[in-house]
């Protein structure tokens, strides 16, 4: 009998120790989505690599094997699968042909992702705060290189990234493409501490303070528009919506803006100009909507506008998944788009959107309206109803706003298949079922969140 349970317990570990190697390894594969795998193809030149779920696939099927009982199904699990599959099938199939490149880029997002949401949900418990913080070493590290050493940088980067591409300002992307995308993904390591094991940052205040810091040099040192519009939105939806600062206070700061607003109209540009961060804090200042209108970001949401303003003409979409260049051009000229783009920056927006952008320093960049904008021209309502629903799963901790805002900016800068968006979802996944427990009292799930052995 006591050797049975000395055997019982040896496998138990062995189990154990294989479920976190596992766990970790998705969880590094999933923070890095822009690094592709060796034996993936160079001619997959998306956005962000299948690294995350191809590694989150492999994972999930040694767990079938090793340990079956550690995976758990859910209505929620079953329900994203079926948006995938139907995404997958909403198509002019008269109008189209099969290749695994169409099928990443147009309709194959949401069943690209699932693999890494369904692989954190079920070994969440397994992943380890320590292997988070060396992710964002490796960033750091790269940043670095970049910065101090950029003949080894481009060395390291054409073999682990795709694509590389430099900024006007001089802003460093590290192991992302673009400064951009790296802004988002430091804001990112910012808020992770208040979803990713929000109890053990407590007592591990080293590591803590040096993903802040780390975060904040490397997005100091992107130099992004982008990331920094999302910093001050981000800063105005914790102060006005989630922080318990008196109502008085918050009345005093609307009326502070406003009048930063209005003294900041009649402030002159100085002789030697201006850096990108006073820049943009000077134009944001004279026009809060500069947010959206901002050069940069108005050819990246180019194709959510698009989409959207398309809606009333096709509200089901058209089913293709090609570019309709005349539903383009028509949004593109609809008096939204006049208002949304200042008339200096609408040659530069409209030659980007319809795939004709030619950079001053590089050459043709291509451009075109983005994934998102095509996901809306294919399904229409349907697809904002998938991406609403994929927001209501972002719920829970008071915070949840503020990831809410980050998976928004995600999805209009880059695809659905992001794999840190679904690493985002398979957290809150697995955290909300918890604290609903924790702070209802119950002694299980509610039917929403209830599991069943998938084996």
């Amino acid at each position: 009998m006591r050797l049975n349970i000395m055997r019982e317990g040896i496998e138990t570990s062995r189990s154990t120790i294989i479920l976190r190697v596992l766990a970790n390894t998705v969880c590094v594969a999933a923070l890095l989505p822009f690094v592709r795998l060796p034996f993936l193809p160079e001619t997959i030149r998306t956005d962000a690599q299948p690294t995350g779920a191809t590694v989150a696939i492999i994972v999930v099927l040694v767990v079938m094997l090793v340990a079956p009982g550690s995976l758990t199904i859910t209505k929620t699990d079953l329900f994203l699968l079926a948006c995938g599959v139907f995404s997958l099938i909403y198509v002019d199939w008269s109008n189209t042909q099969f290749d695994v490149l169409w099928w990443v880029r147009s309709t194959g997002q949401i069943l690209l992702g699932f693999p890494v949401y369904y692989a954190v949900r079920n070994l969440y418990k397994y992943m380890s705060l320590r292997v988070f913080v060396f992710v964002v070493a490796l960033y750091l590290v790269a940043v670095i290189l970049q910065f101090a050493a950029t003949p080894l940088y481009f060395t390291f980067a054409s073999a682990l990234l795709s694509d590389v591409r430099l900024s006007e300002t001089g802003g460093l992307g590290g192991l992302a493409q673009e400064p951009s995308q790296l802004g988002t993904l430091a804001i990112f390591f910012i808020l992770a501490p208040l979803i990713f094991k929000k109890d053990s940052w407590k007592t591990h205040r080293r590591a803590y303070w040096f993903v802040i810091l780390a975060s904040i040099f490397m997005l100091t040192m992107t130099q992004s528009a982008t990331a920094a519009l999302l910093v001050i939105v981000l800063l105005l939806a914790w102060f006005f919506a989630l922080s318990r600062v008196r109502i008085f206070w918050k009345i005093l700061l609307s009326v502070g803006l406003l009048a930063i607003s209005l003294v900041a109209r009649n402030v002159e540009v100085p002789a030697g100009g201006l850096n990108r961060a006073e820049s943009i804090a000077l134009e944001f200042a004279r026009n809060p909507l500069y947010v959206i209108q901002d050069p940069s970001l108005a050819m990246r949401q180019t194709g959510l506008y698009v989409g959207l303003i398309n809606l009333t003409r096709i509200p089901f979409g058209n089913g293709s998944v090609f570019t309709d260049y005349s539903l383009v051009d028509d949004a593109l000229r609809s008096p939204i788009m006049n208002w949304l783009v200042r008339p200096e920056d609408w040659p530069v927006v409209y030659a980007y959107a319809m795939g004709t952008y030619m950079h001053p320093t590089v050459g043709f960049v291509g451009g075109g309206i983005s994934l998102l904008g095509q996901g809306i021209q294919r399904m229409g309502i349907f697809y904002l109803a998938i991406i609403g629903y994929l927001i209501t799963l972002i719920r829970g901790p008071r915070e949840s706003l503020l990831f809410q805002i980050l998976f928004l900016t995600f999805i209009t800068n880059g695809p659905l298949a992001m794999s840190v968006i679904w690493f985002l979802l398979g957290c809150f996944a697995e955290v909300k079922g918890r604290e609903i427990v924790k702070k209802r009292g119950l002694d299980r799930l509610p039917p929403s969140q209830s599991r069943s052995k998938l084996f």
